[in-house]
């Protein structure tokens, strides 16, 4: 059972709730743009989240970890401290409507890696909590990109191993609408097939445990960007505000030219005087 989307939903109550009904001014294209890229984005949490009653996955997969790019490694983005974040206001905003809470703010910067290969940053926090954990990865090809892989703790981070979910029945059986039984009953069988069950039979998977309050939920989104201007991924229990914008090097201050002209020797013909005479 896949559940329902409400694309931009969150939004809308976000712009009534906050007032963030417009996004900074896109800069101007141009042929040769910065290869460094700083990148921001303001994890936040729906205190109030209207699902609908949706259900969702107790294991909704895991982002890839493995090969995404660590901050402090040698080959890893630059992090930036909160002296150069650009939502402040908004993260302000979002924590006086009451209704959101900002959880994770982040700021680094980086080159683009190729949209179909290279690696994501793995970002978490806050803290060395993993409320949220993930990876987002600024790709490029004939467009940028921004991908967003998150999970979401709302208890602040996974649960112990063992511990079932929160609405899961307890022998973990629970399961959506045409997912496989969880009685161990052999699958249908094919025109032609005898039926018969036995000890060679290939077992079936475990089925997949839907739930209305899961441990963790994921947001997974990619979309082409424009520079300059804030994006926004959304799920109906939390969201992530995200600004890219090119990292211009400060130029370098031109050098005074150096005065020799104490330093020059005498034209006359006659030589300094040696120490003591």
């Amino acid at each position: 059972m896949s559940h329902t989307r409400h694309p931009r939903r969150l939004l809308s109550a976000l712009v009534l709730a906050t007032g963030l009904a417009t996004t900074l001014p896109a800069l101007a294209a141009q042929d040769n743009q910065p290869q460094q890229f700083d990148v921001e984005i303001l994890v936040f949490a729906n205190n109030n989240p209207d699902d609908q009653g949706e259900q969702w996955p107790t294991n909704p997969g895991t982002p890839d970890l493995n090969a995404a790019s660590e901050f402090g490694a040698p080959d890893g983005p630059t992090e930036l401290g909160p002296g150069s974040f650009r939502l402040r206001a908004d993260a302000a905003a979002l924590k006086r409507s009451g209704r959101y809470q900002p959880i994770l703010h982040l700021a680094w910067r980086q080159a683009p890696v190729p949209l179909n290969a290279g690696h994501a940053v793995h970002v978490h926090g806050p803290g060395n909590s993993d409320t949220v954990n993930g990876t987002v990865k600024l790709s490029e090809g004939r467009y940028l990109h921004l991908s967003i892989d998150l999970l979401y703790y709302p208890a602040g981070g996974p649960p112990a191993p063992g511990a079932s979910a929160p609405g899961a029945a307890a022998d973990g059986t629970a399961t959506a609408p045409g997912d496989t039984p969880a009685d161990g009953a052999a699958a249908p069988t094919e025109p032609g097939d005898t039926g018969a069950a036995d000890s060679a039979q290939t077992a079936m998977p475990a089925p997949k445990v839907w739930v209305s309050n899961p441990d963790v939920f994921r947001l997974h989104q990619e979309r082409k960007l424009r520079t300059g201007r804030v994006q926004y991924f959304d799920q109906p229990h939390f969201g992530v505000l995200a600004l890219v914008t090119p990292y211009t090097p400060p130029k370098p201050k031109p050098q005074a030219p150096t005065d020799h002209s104490g330093d020059s020797a005498p034209t006359d013909g006659t030589s300094a005087p040696a120490n003591g005479n």
